[in-house]
């Protein structure tokens, strides 16, 4: 994007493959397939007679616990109640139709469950993650930034100069501006002729933190006003 090296078909290519990404739906898809995957094998548990049957860990292989294997039914039953409802809360703080994240919940959801820590973090995300390529709320921004980014680069490329508002890219180069997935509203653009094009996330505070001392806000930035990339193509030796 610096040295304006992608052409306009190159950059609608990109941008068409990054708009096939819905991390927000494959998030609650995830939830609900890993959930009931987990009901499924602890409702066996109880009544295999196997004492070698260990519960499923969400990256691969099984979890070890002796206690388990020998733990009524009724106690699995109830992990099965208290998985099946953290799952339902963790799929309610995402609204796909906003594209909001809602960071947190209730640790007590899931105390005490037989899971493996990326369940519990798929299930309980920590707020201290920040800026974490695990955190489905920053993948989501960082995804959404990179689309805008790419219809600016096209745009600069159709009209010469870049937008004054990101309402500008559509429907033309977006048909829709995606939203900040924090906020679950429109991110925040800045265009400077000399220091270049911002795109930013208002991040895990929910505020735009711009003229604040610190700030955890999440930037896609970079400069606009760097020359053309002058592409050097070895010349065909002439054949004698």
């Amino acid at each position: 994007m610096v040295i304006h090296a992608w052409t306009e078909s190159q950059l609608a290519l990109i941008q068409k493959e990054l708009a096939q990404f819905k991390l927000i739906a494959h998030y609650t898809n995830t939830v609900d397939r890993l959930v009931r995957a987990h009901i499924e094998a602890w409702k066996l548990i109880p009544d295999s007679g196997d004492k070698m049957m260990r519960p499923p860990s969400a990256t691969g292989g099984f979890l070890s616990e002796r206690a388990w294997n020998f733990q009524p039914r009724a106690w699995w039953f109830e992990n099965c109640i208290q998985l099946y409802d953290a799952g339902t809360k963790a799929r309610r703080r995402v609204d796909a139709a906003t594209g909001r994240v809602e960071i947190g919940g209730n640790w007590g959801d899931i105390e005490g469950l037989p899971m493996d820590y990326s369940m519990n973090q798929l299930l309980q995300p920590n707020t201290w993650w920040g800026a974490h390529p695990a955190s489905l709320a920053f993948a989501q921004t960082s995804l959404n930034q990179a689309i805008i980014a790419c219809a600016l680069e096209r745009y600069r490329l159709a009209r010469r100069k870049y937008p004054e508002r990101l309402e500008e890219l559509a429907p033309e180069w977006l048909s829709t501006v995606p939203h900040d997935a924090m906020s679950g509203r429109a991110l925040n653009y800045q265009f400077d002729p000399t220091a270049g094009a911002v795109i930013r996330g208002v991040g895990m505070d929910g505020m735009d933190d711009r003229k604040s001392g610190g700030s955890d806000d999440w930037l896609w930035m970079y400069s606009t006003n760097k020359p053309a990339i002058k592409m050097n193509v070895p010349k065909k030796k002439s054949k004698k």
